[in-house]
């Protein structure tokens, strides 16, 4: 890989907000139906599955619109990731907060759509995202919808 892509992709990690990795609690059987899990996976798999925009295209068009250089864009990336000072001009950091509210705006824009297909597929908005709050936390949670994703296609 270049050293260039590296430091795009670290950066890419510096704007977007990371998942937390699932823990091994456990969700009580009664806490959700059968019926409303497949209807969560269902949802679940076809956001995933989607075609969407492109986040490391989101963030290099947002670059190449902005007064930054790539190449200055990555040194700055680079410098916040690793925790090193480095000295941005107050117009570099008027690009760099362009770029943050482009991405952050896009992002926003997707979660909309999603929104949207949560609704349109039979479920609130609440519910799926107290599910997939449990979800993210529960490896027990995770299996029991994947059986049941395996189970309706058998």
């Amino acid at each position: 890989m270049s050293k260039q892509y590296i430091v795009f992709l670290l950066s890419i990690l510096c704007l977007f907000s990371c998942t937390k990795v699932p823990s091994k609690q456990q969700a009580s059987k009664q806490e959700f139906s059968d019926k409303e899990l497949r209807k969560f996976a269902s949802i679940y798999n076809y956001l995933r599955l989607r075609p969407r925009g492109n986040p490391e295209m989101a963030v290099r068009d947002a670059v190449l619109k902005s007064s930054l250089s790539e190449k200055r864009f990555g040194e700055i990336m680079r410098a916040k990731f690793t925790q090193q000072q480095i000295e941005i001009s107050s117009t570099e950091q008027t690009a760099l907060n362009s770029i943050r509210n482009t991405v952050k705006q896009t992002q926003l824009k997707q979660k909309v759509e999603d929104d949207k297909v949560i609704v349109e597929r039979g479920m609130t908005l609440e519910r799926y995202y107290t599910i997939m709050k449990r979800y993210k936390q529960s490896t027990f949670l995770q299996n029991r919808v994947y059986d049941l994703i395996n189970s309706q296609k058998k």
